[in-house]
């Protein structure tokens, strides 16, 4: 078992650190994963929403957004209903980068699935599905 534990822990390893895997995972944390989630999403969001969607602290979505709405990406406008709230959405400048960017990985995605085969991609696809369900029944 811990030869298989070894080699998993290993090949993760190997993984991680690949420059492409750090281009990938920016679609899960920051800024790349907060305008993909307002990409998805059909109307404006609140920032509390955007930090329990995405498991960031509050302080960091504030971040994350100010340097969003700085580089011309979200803009930011009171709620009509409540006026102390605002609500973020995505700017044509945010939309046409977010699709730059997830077309970058569709391309990737679609160059290992040539590569790999379908039925490999698949299979890879139903482990990590069984990954994440015991991760999220047992977190660490």
């Amino acid at each position: 078992m811990s030869a298989v534990r070894d080699r998993l822990f290993t090949e993760l390893l190997r993984m991680y650190r690949m420059p492409a895997v750090s281009k990938l995972s920016e679609f899960l944390e920051g800024e790349t994963a907060t305008m993909l989630w307002l990409a998805d999403t059909p109307s404006s969001a609140n920032p509390s929403v955007i930090s329990d969607v995405l498991h960031l602290s509050r302080a960091r979505v504030a971040q994350v957004l100010t340097t969003l709405q700085k580089k011309g990406f979200v803009a930011t406008v009171s709620d009509s209903e409540d006026r102390r709230k605002t609500l973020v959405t995505l700017t044509k400048l945010g939309k046409e980068t977010i699709e730059t960017k997830r077309k970058f990985v569709e391309d990737y995605f679609d160059r290992l699935i040539v590569k790999l085969g379908d039925e490999k991609v698949a299979k890879l696809s139903e482990l990590i599905g069984e990954i994440v369900d015991d991760m999220e029944d047992t977190p660490l």
